[in-house]
């Protein structure tokens, strides 16, 4: 009982002394805090307690996107295995709902910007913490396509699938960053880079052959003249 209390006054304290870290992680506690098993802890009990379907899978949506905050301040596995067991639960639950298709558009929307979002946080951290926010892209889309599977067949999977893949193909060549500051600002990320990555805006710039405005050794390949008749 007192280490209860002890945890709520604790809980009590960082909404009053620390609001800025409310702020950059849109949680509790940030993950660089020594009390983090605090702020798992309170989603564990909101998420038990929440008895309606259609419910959990809004909250767990917003803890989803409470991961990809929290990998942007400071990247490690145990946010990536959070972060994938929210799409697990995910997968789970959204045959259950009565209207699964929204639910499962819903869950596809928020996972593609998300991936888009780990794509440029995946640029930004270090070699050793890469691994992590790679784990988190891959392991949550696998989860997200059996969800769309099982409800929309595997034609829309195999979609979403794709579009994963062009986003961490972009990420992993460093496109990605570019991509996402040439989108509008009120744009969602995942639509603006997939569209402008198989456009071309993206990938084409690795490849000479494929950029109208350069070549291979820096010098453009100019067309070679007509043969005259004799």
């Amino acid at each position: 009982m007192k280490k209860v209390v002890t945890g709520i006054v604790f809980l009590f304290l960082f909404v009053i002394v620390f609001p800025k870290s409310v702020f950059a992680s849109q949680g509790l506690i940030p993950p660089t805090s020594g009390l983090y098993f605090l702020q798992m802890w309170g989603e564990n009990v909101k998420l038990a307690f929440t008895f309606s379907k259609d419910q959990k899978v809004s909250y767990l949506l917003s803890l989803t996107q409470r991961r990809v905050d929290e990998m942007a301040i400071s990247p490690s596995f145990q946010i990536s295995d959070r972060y994938t067991a929210h799409f697990q639960d995910l997968e789970n639950l959204a045959p259950q709902v009565s209207d699964k298709d929204q639910v499962v558009e819903k869950i596809k929307d928020a996972s593609l910007n998300q991936q888009s979002e780990l794509a440029v946080v995946y640029l930004k951290v270090s070699a050793n913490a890469k691994p992590a926010v790679l784990g988190a892209q891959t392991s949550s889309s696998e989860h997200v396509a059996n969800t769309i599977q099982a409800v929309d067949g595997q034609k829309s999977a195999d979609n979403y699938t794709a579009q994963v893949q062009t986003i961490q193909k972009a990420e992993q060549v460093g496109k990605i960053e570019q991509v996402q500051m040439e989108s509008g600002p009120n744009s969602s990320p995942s639509e603006n880079n997939i569209n402008q990555i198989n456009n071309g805006q993206g990938l084409n710039q690795l490849n000479p052959i494929n950029n109208p405005n350069g070549s291979a050794g820096g010098d453009q390949m100019q067309p070679t003249a007509p043969i005259p008749m004799k």
